[in-house]
């Protein structure tokens, strides 16, 4: 899967990521709990690969213009610990 231009939308992120059916959310009633906040952190429990041979490819502008820009650089970074 390859998903562009965030735009440091969280909200738009997050959708996106989830749509894929990649990451299996360990917490899944506090996923989006700090989408609005744009401290950095996501805000979700851990979560694990499905598969761990599958890919996720950000392409694009992650952080530009959006209100949650930290929040999108913590989801992404999340996803490559």
């Amino acid at each position: 899967y390859v998903i562009g231009d965030l735009h440091g939308d969280g909200e738009c992120a997050e959708h996106w990521v989830r749509k894929t059916h990649l990451i299996d959310y360990h917490d899944e009633q506090d996923s989006d709990a700090n989408v609005s906040g744009d401290n950095g952190k996501t805000g979700r429990g851990p979560s694990t690969w499905k598969d761990p041979t599958s890919h996720l490819l950000f392409l694009g502008d992650y952080v530009d213009k959006g209100p949650t820009s930290r929040y999108v650089i913590g989801l992404v970074k999340d996803l490559t610990e």
